[in-house]
Parts: structure tokens; sequence; C-alpha cells
């Protein structure tokens, strides 16, 4: 996804391109955020509170992983700088998720975020063959 920032007569637009596809960030990349040490609640304003972190966001080494991270699982907040309303509407124009596998990590391949078990092949054959003993 592309995300330009631009100011223009003291106004700070944001333009997304959308991407077809969604992946979920790998473990641990929420450590490099810049917004490490914030506070939280900054991040869930009222709907009469303005978003105040946009700066911090828009400079964040890892800013790709969280908006990725927000558009797949989160429902409510800012995440990436992008707002709920933002996000639900990359998900719904969004085609594929690439999410990982519980078992082993690897990345699978979904057109729907309403699995419910994520496991590749291998690891669900194991775990029917762990019940079967």
């Amino acid at each position: 996804m592309t995300t330009q920032l631009t100011k223009v007569a003291g106004i700070t637009r944001l333009t997304i391109q959308p991407r077809a596809d969604w992946m979920e960030p790998r473990p641990g990349w929420s450590a490099y955020a810049a917004c490490v040490g914030a506070n939280v609640e900054d991040f869930y304003p009222n709907d009469s509170e303005p978003f105040i972190h946009n700066e911090l966001c828009f400079g964040c080494p890892v800013q790709e992983e969280c908006m990725s991270h927000g558009v797949l699982f989160e429902h409510y907040g800012y995440f990436g700088g992008l707002s709920n309303r933002t996000r639900r509407s990359l998900r719904r124009k969004a085609k594929r998720f690439w999410l990982m596998c519980e078992g082993c990590s690897t990345y699978l391949l979904f057109t729907s975020l309403k699995t419910r078990m994520r496991l590749c092949e291998s690891c669900e054959s194991e775990e029917e063959l762990d019940g079967w003993w």
C-alpha cells in the first residue's frame, strides 16, 4: 500500500492507495513502533476528540505493519494513523488476506477474515492425527 502525506494551506491530507490484499505482520513488529511508551488512550479518542498522533504515526518505521494489523484485526482506535472508518473501507475493498498459520507461522491465503481455524494443510493433518490416539 502506498501512503502519501501532503500539507496544503495548513491542512494535512493523507492519500491512500489501497491494496488488493493484506498481509499479517510478523510477531514482534510493535516493539519498533514510534508510539512505544505513548499514552494508549490517545489512540482510542472519543468521537468529539481529534487524533493527536498523526505525525508520530506517519514517521513510524513500522507504519505499514501497524496499518496491516489494524485492517486485519482491530475495529476501534487508530492504527498506522488510520481510523476505524478508513480501515473498514479498506477491508471491504480487499480481495485477499494473508494470515499466519497458528501452527507453523507460514502465510496462508484467505478470501475472508471470518475463518475460525487458521491452520495450513500439514498442521491440520497433524492435529487430526493427534486426536486419533
